[in-house]
């Protein structure tokens, strides 16, 4: 007869965590950078700089060509960070769950039983959090930094600082009436298109900073000069406007994780 480790194993699991109904959605962050499966832990990535163009020099007619030098790169080589953990249930508790199982309400109590119990579930589920909070990471900073359990992780992609900016005081965007988002995200794009000739088209923000762009004071009197403050704002009107404006397509990302001793983030 078979045991019980005979019938869940590694790809058992996988089959059970890709057919949950609640796991049909990808994080956002998966969408733009897909996971990929690697042996081991090390990790390197040549890193170059890929910008704007360079103009040809002009030379004369039949003399040698000016040699040009290759843009430059370098080999980053770190380790990718290795996470490991485990849910117990202890001889007790096994002895708890048959006494549910074997009550005559069993029926009521076993799916809760089992919902407290999905330890295979919460530990994937974890992993998942892991890597998209390393890519959100990555796109908000420029570096992922991962300090617990007495460990340390932090890898700098090296974005320029110029491309960071912190808004203060009126500028920021919780402030309706004097803030200028429109203005504020056409400076970035211009920018960033002046350092890298890469013109930025699409953007994500949480719920509560695009709440913030509903309610602005400049952004609804471009969209209605006239009745502006009166205007009723919805999702789809903003991300046209945004899109018509700024050639901007917004993503509003909202999910939420939990970390060790409860807090939310």
């Amino acid at each position: 007869m078979p045991s019980i480790f005979d019938l869940i194993n590694a790809k058992e699991i996988g089959i059970y965590y890709t057919n949950n109904p609640s796991n049909s959605i990808p994080y956002l962050g998966a969408t733009l950078f897909p996971p990929k499966k690697q042996l081991g832990l090390d990790l390197s990535w040549f890193k170059g700089s890929n910008g704007l163009p360079v103009a040809l020099m002009p030379s004369a007619f039949d003399t040698k060509a000016i040699l040009r030098d290759r843009i430059g790169f370098k080999k980053i080589e770190t380790e990718m960070p290795f996470f490991r953990e485990a849910m117990r249930i202890g001889e007790k508790e096994r002895q708890e769950i048959n006494k549910v199982a074997g009550a005559k309400n069993s029926s009521f109590l076993f799916p809760i039983i089992q919902k407290i119990y999905d330890d295979v579930n919460q530990l994937v589920n974890g992993g998942e959090v892991n890597n998209e909070r390393m890519r959100m990471q990555l796109l908000s900073t420029g570096r992922i930094s991962i300090t617990a359990n007495r460990i340390n992780y932090d890898y700098d992609y090296k974005f320029a600082p110029t491309h960071k900016e912190t808004l203060l005081s009126t500028a920021m965007w919780s402030d309706a009436n004097n803030s200028t988002p429109v203005q504020d995200i056409q400076r970035w794009q211009e920018l960033v298109e002046q350092d890298t000739g890469e013109k930025p088209t699409r953007a994500i923000c949480t719920r509560k900073t695009w709440n913030y762009l509903m309610v602005n004071k400049s952004i609804r009197l471009d969209l209605d000069p006239i009745g502006g403050s009166n205007r009723i704002m919805t999702d789809s009107i903003l991300k046209t406007y945004l899109q018509t404006k700024l050639g901007l397509s917004v993503a509003i990302y909202n999910k939420r994780y939990a970390v060790q001793g409860g807090s939310n983030l």
